[in-house]
């Protein structure tokens, strides 16, 4: 069965900067500070969490407070103010007329993705699996061997498309075939040498593409 595994933020949805003010909000109200940079640096790009931050940082703080102030904090930013990256709607769409089987896997709660995908997607995914679940995150391929067994899906069927160096090294290390869509939000010089596609936006690939990916 053809397969595409998504992720969700910063591949399909523009929350990074909603979720950067969700924990910055968290952070200021218990007296700690968090910028823009850091959590590029840190949070995006090396998939750390709120539990790492504070070892990190050699912080003390209450980590399941602040986790939970932020859903609650990101909840409401969500309803007022997500938007679907760029082509991300209509490629969704098109994929599941042609009869792909969709997963989104995210680092994010999986209260945070499915109430993301109710809004903006609808019922169109087959699997929705958060890595905050499983023993190990990206870039541990974990999350997407466990997707790709619940869908029924082999690696080589499988197309992964992510937008982080963590994701990255989790979709090339699952044996799936990865398509790389770099956040523009948060930037990125990394270089992807094993991903066989990278595109600017969701708009300049199809399902005939992603296709001929598979067939390859």
């Amino acid at each position: 069965m053809k397969s595409v595994i998504f992720d969700l933020d910063g591949t399909l949805v523009d929350s990074q900067p909603l979720q950067f003010l969700a924990y910055k909000k968290a952070f200021n109200e218990i007296g700690l500070k968090l910028s823009w940079e850091e959590w590029k640096e840190y949070w995006v790009k090396s998939s750390i969490d709120a539990y790492e931050w504070a070892t990190l940082k050699k912080l003390h703080y209450n980590v399941e407070h602040v986790r939970n102030r932020k859903k609650e904090i990101y909840e409401k930013l969500i309803k007022n103010n997500l938007k679907a990256k760029p082509g991300a709607i209509s490629l969704v769409k098109e994929l599941r007329k042609n009869g792909f089987k969709l997963a989104v896997a995210s680092s994010s709660r999986i209260e945070s993705i499915k109430l993301i995908v109710d809004i903006l997607f609808g019922q169109t995914f087959d699997v929705l699996q958060s890595d905050t679940e499983l023993g190990k995150r990206k870039p541990h391929p974990e999350i997407f061997l466990i997707t790709m067994k619940k869908m029924n899906a082999s690696p080589s069927e499988t197309v992964i498309i992510e937008d982080s160096v963590g994701g990255y090294k989790a979709a090339v290390s699952s044996g799936a075939i990865c398509v790389i869509c770099p956040d523009k939000t948060v930037g990125c010089n990394y270089n992807f040498p094993q991903a066989k596609k990278i595109i600017s936006s969701l708009r300049d690939i199809n399902s005939e593409e992603i296709m001929n990916l598979i067939n390859k």
